[in-house]
């Protein structure tokens, strides 16, 4: 394809990709049908258009700022040749912050302090991997991808993975559906090694708001043949059979699952004061992710985070029931917003006296850090402009 076939392409994908995202739905669905349905593409067109693509959704805030600046009509033909032709260049030195960060301009005030991990996200993510350590190790993994042809190395923090140098369809692999490693980035690697630290030999788990698993996953594969128990639970069944099928295909036949109504009950009752380790990795608004789905940002919504936070500051007290005197309650997001994060724990702490904050600090331990990275009292942050991961926070909670 000439250049310009390329860019009249993507502009029409990102157009119908962009109409998705306005109904708040994923535009990747959208872009994959529509490289597929251009039979006609080769490899290096396909990269060459959908690279266009999302570099529109990573810029539309600077591109939004300019048009209404000067008056032009919000279209995504406008977005698309704004972003292209880097209209907005000049006028950077002028430019609202919200835009100067690539932050939809009604969730800006929700990140002041961390305007860098803003940045950060605007680059393309890398693909990290799990290796399955019943089944193989890191050196064997490292070759195998080296046969690939595929560069990898081992994760820098995470004692658990490997970095793929490129993209590549996992799901082609023999070794994926053999079940070898499965995809995770490293921030939730180090949030489950951290998890898994606490967890005493025989103890229960349960994992509340499992969703698909990735953390369920690991800490099994930490804890393997040590008699901890664990029990997945969440309240979308399809999620919960995602997680069966995903452990089968790792060999961890160990897990149980529960798909829970909303109220949770009567499993509450059934196993109040029953579990050693409470994970809630919470329904959130995924605002630590933007680096991984660029039109994510562009469809979060203020009443979309405050709809997360009810849920929250719900879920909290009720996983708190589930807690034996001396266990532990572990509080985990993937956003970087403060109400998400530190204004629900102070809540739960407030309102539920018979809980006391731990000392990150001293529980958990890695083999090594960033620099720049601190624990913070009873929470940490996993900033991505510190950790190159997606962000993620952690709080830990001791019951009397």
């Amino acid at each position: 394809m000439k250049d310009s076939a390329r860019i009249d392409t993507a502009q029409e994908i990102f157009a119908k990709a962009y109409t998705e995202v306005l109904r708040g739905k994923p535009a990747d669905s959208s872009v994959t049908s529509e490289i597929r349905n251009r039979r006609y593409m080769g490899s290096s067109d396909r990269r060459a258009v959908t690279g266009m693509i999302w570099n529109t959704f990573r810029s539309m805030a600077k591109a939004l700022w300019y048009l209404r600046e000067h008056g032009i009509k919000v279209t995504a033909e406008e977005i698309f040749n704004t972003v292209l032709q880097e209209k907005y260049k000049d006028s950077e030195e002028g430019m609202s912050l919200w835009a100067k960060y690539e932050c939809p301009q009604e969730l800006f005030a929700d990140f002041a302090g961390k305007e860098k991990s803003l940045l950060y996200m605007n680059n393309q993510a890398e693909t990290d991997l799990h290796i399955n350590f019943a089944k193989t190790d890191i050196n064997d993994m490292l070759s195998y991808f080296k046969e690939q042809g595929i560069s990898a190395d081992v994760l820098p923090y995470s004692l658990d993975g490997i970095r793929l140098g490129k993209r590549v369809n996992l799901q082609a692999l023999p070794a994926f559906k053999d079940g070898l490693f499965w995809v995770q980035d490293e921030g939730s690697q180090i949030i489950s090694r951290l998890v898994a630290e606490n967890i005493k030999d025989g103890a229960k788990v349960l994992d509340l708001c499992a969703g698909a698993g990735g953390k369920t996953l690991s800490l099994y594969d930490m804890k393997k043949g040590r008699g901890v128990s664990f029990t997945a639970c969440d309240v979308a069944a399809a999620r919960l059979k995602e997680l069966d099928k995903r452990a089968d295909t790792v060999g961890f036949a160990g897990i149980k699952t529960k798909v829970l109504p909303l109220s949770y009950e009567p499993f509450i009752t059934d196993n109040a004061e029953s579990f050693d380790v409470v994970l809630v990795d919470a329904p959130c608004s995924g605002t630590g992710t933007w680096r991984r789905s660029p039109d994510a940002k562009w469809r979060t919504t203020k009443a979309d985070c405050e709809k997360y936070e009810k849920m929250q500051s719900d879920i909290l007290p009720k996983a708190a029931k589930f807690v034996k005197k001396g266990g532990k309650l572990f509080y985990v997001t993937c956003s970087l917003r403060t109400a998400e994060n530190e204004m629900q724990t102070q809540k739960f702490l407030n309102d539920n006296p018979d809980f006391a904050p731990l000392n990150t600090a001293k529980i958990f331990t890695l083999p090594k850090c960033p620099d720049g990275f601190v624990f913070k009292e009873y929470y940490a942050y996993l900033l991505p402009e510190i950790w190159n991961t997606d962000g993620f926070f952690i709080a830990a909670f001791v019951k009397n």
